[in-house]
């Protein structure tokens, strides 16, 4: 099997390691399960807390019969390869540094079927760096729903690369993808984008200092020459790479723009030669007519308050029957512990102690579980992005942007992992004013002292005949800290303002959100999303 390159010789080759590549929500987990199974395991990206799955599997050959072990890895969904945050910057650095132990033998690109003109653009860079590549155009029953024809051989003639249709949900077309995995699969030889005459004598220099097959290749590099150090070249080849780059006066910025520019004109090409669109212009799908609603920019508030208030009502009511349960299981073993022990030092240990720490640690999951689970629907209806595409606007005036909704509705639950998931906020400085503002947020814990208070001060009353005001006054205590939160992350905006040096440090890429809105709000595709 051609590999785009060689395997050193003290690391055998035992099997082949296969990368998933593509948009957010483009269905990689999916098929990630599909072609893994059971036998997977999640770890982290060494030197960052960006967590990967990690498959191993036999595909057979329908034809011999012989089994080939595959590593299949997932790498975070990313719109190119130009990183705006550390999740983003894992799928540049495995592809772009042969060395890197996870830079993979072949890419399945997977790409959303109903959204090509968005998903071509990482996959026509990704066919640029001169890794075997195969194309899994995922969704497909979406696409004959939406009336679409796509010129299966006409879009293999144009990229290069083998074009596989699958529904990785339904498992349609895996068995066939299977099998292409198993043939030969050849580098690409053609370019999307043209790089050699951009700046031959800079692309030239770092591919002999580096030892690198593409020029596309080198100028991701060049790109992100400041970051050499975290590729596995040796110290004197980054030395001689990063030297090679200062001196050159080309003007790389204005290469990017080019470029984006440039892919979007070949793929709108290439869409306009093998791919067409029903006339269904009358009749819009039930995502659009939802959207109507979801996104409007009066009614979309509404409905998201309303949507909060039914989350924080059922975390109220449901989670008391476990958390009752808990605090009575916990209480029933104290008092068998403290009178089969006698009293003393560890009489209390046991009780007081041991089992009283954990207890008031164990009721809270119930809670934290019911609001994990009510975010994760609304992830995967699709109301998640909505919610950030909505938010975005009032979020800038704050400082921050629509992706900071998510950790502010995590932190509900817990800060820890709220601060986690800011890492998708692509500028350092709403990461980090995020950061500042969680703790405002009203977590778990705090929902003990919150239950107290309530149940003393406010009757246990309907309004309106339906309403628990005890959970009205809840869903009030939530909403000052998110007001709380918003007026500190606008302090925050004025105090950066004035030490940009603190809160610019370690942007990448292109300005903040500028190459993400060129692919949401450009070609009509605003509300293209799964619901």
């Amino acid at each position: 099997m051609s590999s785009s390159y060689p395997i050193t010789s003290d690391t055998p080759k035992r099997y082949v390691k296969v990368a998933l590549a593509g948009n957010p929500n483009s269905g990689k987990s999916s098929l990630f399960n599909v072609l893994t199974g059971l036998n997977q395991k999640v770890a982290n990206f060494p030197g960052v807390t960006v967590e990967k799955k990690i498959g191993h599997c036999k595909f057979y050959n329908s034809n011999t019969g012989e089994p080939t072990s595959f590593e299949i890895i997932d790498l975070p969904g990313t719109y190119s390869l130009y990183p705006k945050s550390p999740d983003e910057r894992i799928p540049f650095e495995v592809l772009c540094d042969p060395l890197n132990e996870s830079h993979p033998d072949i890419v399945v690109l997977l790409v959303d079927g109903t959204n090509l003109k968005r998903s071509l653009f990482l996959a026509s860079q990704i066919i640029d760096l001169k890794i075997p590549c195969v194309l899994a155009l995922n969704m497909m029953d979406m696409v004959k729903k939406q009336l679409i024809t796509i010129k299966l051989d006409e879009l293999e003639r144009r990229l290069g690369v083998r074009v596989i249709p699958i529904n990785a949900r339904d498992e349609d077309g895996i068995e066939e993808l299977k099998q292409v995995l198993l043939s030969s699969i050849s580098v690409p030889i053609n370019d999307i984008f043209e790089t050699s005459n951009l700046a031959p004598k800079l692309l030239n220099g770092l591919k002999d200092i580096l030892h690198l097959k593409s020029n596309y290749t080198a100028l991701q590099i060049a790109h992100h020459i400041e970051s050499i150090d975290d590729f596995h070249f040796t110290k004197e080849q980054n030395e001689k790479a990063t030297s090679f780059v200062a001196m050159d006066s080309v003007d790389l910025e204005n290469l990017k723009s080019h470029e984006t520019l440039e892919r979007y004109k070949v793929i709108q090409d290439v869409l306009l030669h093998s791919v067409t669109k029903g006339e269904s212009k009358k009749k819009q799908s039930n995502s659009q007519h939802i959207d109507r609603f979801l996104m409007h920019p009066v009614w979309g508030f509404v409905i998201f308050l309303f949507i909060l208030f039914i989350i924080f009502q059922a975390i109220f009511t449901l989670a008391e029957f476990p958390m009752n349960f808990i605090d009575e299981t916990f209480a029933s073993i104290s008092d068998v512990v403290r009178v089969a022990l006698p009293a003393g030092v560890m009489n209390d240990l046991f009780v007081d102690g041991i089992l009283a720490g954990v207890g008031g640690i164990v009721i809270f999951i119930p809670q934290i579980a019911f609001l994990f689970m009510f975010i994760a629907i609304l992830e995967d209806t699709g109301y998640m992005a909505r919610v950030s595409f909505l938010m975005d606007k009032l979020m800038r005036k704050f400082g921050l942007n629509g992706r900071s909704v998510i950790p502010l509705i995590s932190g509900s639950a817990c800060a820890v992992p709220a601060i986690l998931a800011t890492r998708t906020i692509g500028s350092w400085k709403e990461r980090l004013i995020t950061i500042f503002v969680l703790p405002l947020m009203s977590c778990s814990a705090r929902l003990p002292v919150y239950t107290l208070l309530i149940a003393l001060v406010v009757p246990q009353k309907l309004v309106f005949g339906f309403i628990g005001l005890q959970g009205m006054v809840m869903m009030s205590l939530y909403l000052i800290g998110f007001l709380a939160a918003l007026a500190s992350a606008a302090l925050f905006k004025i105090l950066s303002s004035k030490r940009k040096s603190v809160f610019h440090h370690g942007d990448s890429g292109l300005p903040n959100a500028t190459l993400e809105k060129y692919f949401i709000f450009h070609h009509g595709e605003s509300q293209n999303f799964s619901f």
